[in-house]
């Protein structure tokens, strides 16, 4: 859970990141189409990939 959680931070942080590092990626990655595209696949992986992590540490039920 702590990887998970260390790289949902850096997925998402990477965003306004590249505002200062780099202002015209910034740019391309918000106002063209590919850009939106890719935000939108991120978002999608980042909630898909939050079901299974949850999913993958919940406790063990044992029937008996």
């Amino acid at each position: 859970v702590k990887e998970y959680i260390t790289m949902t931070l850096l997925l998402v942080a990477s965003v306004p990141l590249m505002y200062f590092l780099n202002e015209s990626w910034f740019d391309t990655l918000m106002n063209t189409g590919f850009g939106k595209v890719l935000l939108a696949i991120c978002g999608s992986v980042l909630f898909i990939s939050i079901g299974g992590v949850v999913r993958h540490t919940r406790p063990i039920e044992y029937k008996r």
